[in-house]
């Protein structure tokens, strides 16, 4: 199964990393007519990571995304482009519809693309089907404007068909990755809440919601339901010693829902719009959580006994308290019994499930009701993203795909692979990262100034420039212009080079030597080890050493062994270990047979470091070289093989600084 829209997810460090990757993708996509929209969206969610900056096309062919791409590197507007910043994110909270989110068709277009969906919206239909006066999903899916889906805002079909489908919406959006930290809804919407919470069976859950609408439907007509546009606590003022009328819900600061007897509602409605303050009638056949409701609640009661429920696994907030519910008081019959007849708190439970740490809401239903209310809820709280799963005005995978494209550009994780199962998508090599690179160029190289130059600033400067008639001038009457000329580009050729180095010298790294005095003679303790590679000798050194006082042993090193065999050598002397060892590197130094570029006693002195470190033997090593380093102005190394054991130390030096004395040279 093809799904009808893909979504091909891009990613970067930066927002002009991430137009940058948009136009390389087009400019790639454009050039390969073999390239196919689910493909370039199945690599994109599989071979490549989600960075900060991020963007999802819904595209639904190759001409859709080509146009998405060259939207988003162009910085234009486009419907088929989610962008956001992703950022570490609290809790995720599911809201769940409730009864007025209902529309003809709802869940037709996600059974036929989705067999998640399909399997769930069967399961619930095969246990609604018998307590109802005909199949469900023939009303579900009737064409809108049929007798048949009339039906849905029957009461008895409208709360199962919520039910259903919203049942069958959670499970697909579960198997997205996406999995809530609280749940909740709105009216018939917390029994959904329960259920996926784990209060209530499949089985019982659909017993208590058909049993519900059906016992509403026998209800007498003549009830009716109205929206104001005021607080809470004036509604209630404005209707207090009324026995026919009560509030139905409180939505937000200023949205609360009256509901009772229709000539009741007809003063309430006046009263308000005397005051200048909107209010609306809502298209509903009975007056629910109302006194209207108390007919119906003991045989509901009785349904309610012959149902089993338990502790909820997730955290429900509840519409009778705003709290969340107590796990034994949501286990019991009066709750529910309670539920149909009080009002609905959602806005207190919006509140409270923000307080909890929750900053991410998704409503789960067939249309977008609660995802505004919520919003109002929270005024000005920029932290919080509020989402809905499913819209009116899109079709229904459309809708889903932007859902999870909101919550994945903002940093809730969101599991792609699922989308393509059945698709039989293949794998394609995408474009590589569009780094947005930055040359750092040196600032120009500094003129001498005069008294750097003796005075001779004109006559540089005219070299510099190769400007033949300035420098005779600087020569006076005397000059030879043949001469100067052909002698003109050598000189500004080495006075540019010279110029040069003498910057670059500045910015490079150096040894420095200064002369200092001898120290004072002083004498060595303990056990010194002289280490010899190769063919070098040792008799000097370790003469020198003697006379100073230390207890001497002397090792060869072949320049071919390696740690292992020195490191046995060591072990096998029987020392402890020594205050010194000394290394003494050959005067004329000789390649490794198989390293023609590595100097023997480089080699060897590693090897020693790496022995002694795996003995675990006492003794900082030293290292001794002839004519390695230049010292004086103008001099040059004499032994640039003995010069490489110096980059070696510095490397010892860091990485073992207490098995490390000093070069010597």
């Amino acid at each position: 199964v093809v799904p009808p829209v893909v979504p091909v997810v891009l990613s970067a460090r930066t927002d002009g990393a991430l137009a940058g990757q948009a136009g390389r993708w087009a400019r790639w996509l454009a050039g390969d007519g073999s390239l196919s929209a689910l493909d370039v969206a199945w690599s994109s969610v599989t071979t490549r990571p989600a960075l900060e900056q991020r963007a999802v096309a819904l595209v639904a062919d190759r001409d859709g995304l080509l146009a998405a791409l060259r939207a988003l590197d162009g910085g234009d507007p486009s419907g088929a482009i989610v962008t956001g910043t992703a950022t570490e994110r609290g809790q995720l909270a599911v809201l769940f519809s409730g009864q007025g989110a209902q529309r003809a068709g709802m869940g037709r277009e996600l059974a036929e693309a989705f067999p998640v969906f399909a399997a769930a919206l069967d399961e619930a239909c095969a246990q609604l089907d018998p307590l109802l006066p005909q199949p469900l999903k023939g009303v579900l899916f009737a064409a809108e404007g049929s007798a048949e889906a009339a039906l849905l805002d029957q009461t008895v079909f409208t709360q199962a068909g919520l039910f259903a489908v919203e049942v069958a919406l959670f499970r697909l959006v579960e198997s997205f990755g996406v999995v809530p930290d609280f749940v909740g809804g709105h009216s018939v919407g917390e029994i959904t809440a329960a259920h996926v919470a784990g209060v209530l069976s499949l089985a019982d859950a659909c017993a208590l919601v058909a049993a519900r609408g059906r016992l509403m439907q026998a209800l007498p007509a003549g009830g009716g339901m109205l929206a104001v546009n005021a607080a809470e606590e004036a509604v209630a003022e404005s209707i207090a010693g009324r026995a026919d009328v009560g509030i139905a819900a409180v939505n937000g600061p200023t949205s609360v829902v009256v509901s009772g007897a229709v000539a009741a509602l007809d003063e309430v409605e006046q009263l308000w719009q005397g005051r200048g303050v909107r209010t609306r009638r809502l298209t509903v056949s009975h007056a629910f959580h109302s006194p209207l409701m108390e007919p119906m609640l003991a045989e509901f009661r009785a349904v309610l006994a012959t149902l089993s429920f338990a502790a909820p696994l997730l955290p429900v907030v509840s519409n009778l308290t705003g709290a969340l519910a107590d796990a034994d008081e949501i286990r019991t019959a009066d709750y529910w019994v309670r539920h149909v007849r009080e009002a609905v708190r959602f806005a207190d439970g919006v509140a409270t499930l923000r307080a909890a740490g929750v900053d991410t809401f998704l409503e789960v239903g067939p249309q977008s009701v609660l995802t505004a209310l919520a919003a109002d809820v929270l005024p000005g709280d920029e932290g919080v993203l509020t989402v809905a799963a499913q819209r009116r005005d899109r079709p229904e995978a459309t809708a889903l795909l932007t859902a999870l494209a909101e919550l994945h550009v903002n940093g809730v994780p969101v599991t792609w692979r699922q989308w393509f199962t059945g698709s039989g998508a293949s794998r394609v090599d995408l474009p590589t990262y569009a780094f947005q690179h930055q040359r750092f160029w040196p600032e120009a190289l500094p003129r001498p100034r005069k008294d750097t130059d003796g005075g001779d600033a004109e006559f540089w400067a005219a070299v510099e420039r190769g400007d033949l008639t300035a420098l005779a001038a600087q020569l006076g009457d005397d000059a030879d212009l043949d001469a100067l000329s052909s002698a003109l580009p050598a000189l500004s050729h080495w006075r540019q080079a010279r110029t040069r180095d003498t910057a670059l010298d500045g910015w490079s790294y150096r040894i420095g030597w200064e002369p200092v005095r001898p120290a004072p003679a002083a004498g060595l303790t303990g056990r010194w080890l002289v280490v010899t590679v190769g063919g070098g000798t040792d008799a000097g050194v370790a003469k020198t050493l003697t006379e100073a006082g230390a207890d001497v042993d002397t090792l060869t090193a072949p320049p071919a062994r390696g740690r292992a065999e020195l490191g046995d050598r060591l072990g096998r002397t029987g020392v402890e270990g020594w205050a010194g060892v000394l290394c003494v590197l050959p005067r004329q130094d000789e390649a490794l047979p198989d390293a023609p570029g590595v100097p023997a006693g480089t080699a060897a002195r590693l090897a020693l470091v790496q022995a002694l470190t795996d003995t675990g033997l006492p003794g900082r090593v030293w290292a001794l070289s002839r004519a390695a380093m230049p010292v004086t102005a103008g001099e040059r190394a004499a032994d640039t093989w003995a010069a490489a054991v110096w980059g070696l130390g510095r490397a010892v030096a860091l990485e073992h600084p207490g098995r490390w004395g000093g070069l010597i040279d």
